[in-house]
C-alpha cells in the first residue's frame, strides 16, 4: 500500500499504531469518529441493506489496510479519506439522532437555569465558533504553523497561474506535487487536466494516467508550477528551455502564508519515446540496488 515501506521490512510499532487512531479522530473530530465507527460496525437497519453493505465494503478494507500499515510506519491522517466518506454516510443516521436528542437534552438543562450547565454550553459554543473562524478564514486570526492554512488560498494561486498561462500561451499545466496538480485542475477556469513530472517510476496515481509527453505533440509549451526554485529533473529533460517567469505566495487577510510558488515557462516539448504507465510500473518493480 502507498507509503507502507514494506520493502524495508516490517517492524511492529504500537506507538505509530495508536497514533493512527488518534489522527483519524482528529481528522473527523472525536465524536464523529466514534459515531462513524459505530455506524460502520452496525449500520442503521433499513430496507436497503445492500446499500449499507456496499458502504461497508468501501470503508473497512481501506481503513483497516492503513491501520495495518501504521503498525510499520506512520500513516498520514488523510490517507483514509475515501474510506471516511463512506464511514460518515454509515454513521449519519446515528449522528442525526444523537444531535436531536443531545439538543433536546441541552435545551432542557439550559431552561432549568443551572449555571454550571450554561457555562459548559457557552464554552462549547465559543470553541465551535473559534474553530469555524479558523477553518473558513472568517476573521483575520493568524497563528504560526496553522495546519488549516493548507486549505486556503488555492483559488487565488490558480488565478495567478491562469494569468501566466495566458501570457505564455501554455498548452498544458504541470505541477511538482499531485496535490497542487489536482487543485489547479479544479480551480482553473476551464478545469483542464493537470499533470505531474514524468518520472520513470510510479510516484502517485498520476503515474498511472497518460503524461503530457503522451498527450501533446512535440514543441508544445507547458506551464510548470512548483515550490522549488529549480526545475525537477524530468522537467529539465523534457523541454528545450525552462525559465521562471513569476512567483506567487498565497495570502490570508493580506498576510503571506505557505511556500512561494514559482511559475516556469517550459517551451519546446521533447516527446522522444514517451513512457506509458506500464513502463513506469515495470521500472518500479525492478529490484533496487543494495
Amino acid at each position: 500500500m502507498e507509503g507502507g515501506d514494506f520493502d524495508r521490512g516490517f517492524r511492529v510499532d504500537w506507538g505509530k499504531f495508536s497514533g493512527f487512531w488518534l489522527l483519524q479522530a482528529i481528522v473527523v473530530s472525536p465524536l464523529m469518529f466514534l459515531v462513524m465507527l459505530a455506524g460502520a460496525v452496525r449500520p442503521e437497519k433499513s430496507s436497503k441493506a445492500h446499500g449499507s453493505r456496499y458502504l461497508q465494503c468501501l470503508f473497512w478494507p481501506l481503513f483497516l489496510g492503513y491501520a495495518w500499515v501504521s503498525l510499520n510506519k506512520t500513516a498520514n491522517g488523510n490517507w483514509t479519506a475515501p474510506a471516511l466518506v463512506a464511514g460518515l454516510v454509515l454513521g449519519a443516521p446515528a449522528l442525526v439522532a444523537g444531535l436531536v436528542l443531545g439538543a433536546a437534552w441541552a435545551v432542557a438543562r439550559w431552561q432549568a437555569g443551572r449555571w454550571g450547565w450554561k457555562l459548559v454550553f457557552a464554552v462549547a459554543l465559543m470553541v465551535g465558533l473559534i474553530l469555524t473562524a479558523f477553518l473558513h478564514d472568517l476573521l483575520p486570526l493568524r497563528i504560526k504553523n496553522n495546519p488549516l492554512d493548507r486549505a486556503k488560498g488555492w483559488k487565488d494561486l490558480a488565478g495567478e497561474a491562469q494569468k501566466v498561462r495566458e501570457q505564455i500561451g501554455a498548452d498544458f499545466v504541470v505541477a511538482d506535487e499531485y496535490q497542487t496538480a489536482s487543485l489547479l485542475s479544479f480551480y482553473l477556469p476551464d478545469r483542464p487536466r493537470a499533470f505531474t513530472p514524468d518520472w520513470p517510476q510510479v510516484m502517485t496515481q498520476y503515474s498511472l494516467w497518460p503524461s503530457y509527453r503522451e498527450s501533446f505533440p512535440e514543441g508544445s509549451t507547458g506551464l510548470y508550477v512548483a515550490e522549488q526554485p529549480n526545475p525537477l529533473p524530468p522537467i529539465a529533460r523534457d523541454f528545450e528551455s525552462v525559465r521562471i517567469v513569476g512567483t506567487y505566495r498565497r495570502t490570508s487577510w493580506g498576510q503571506p502564508m505557505g511556500p512561494t510558488f514559482h511559475f516556469y515557462e517550459c517551451r519546446g516539448l521533447k516527446v522522444g519515446q514517451p513512457t506509458t504507465w506500464r513502463d513506469r510500473l515495470e521500472y518500479t518493480r525492478q529490484p533496487k540496488k543494495p
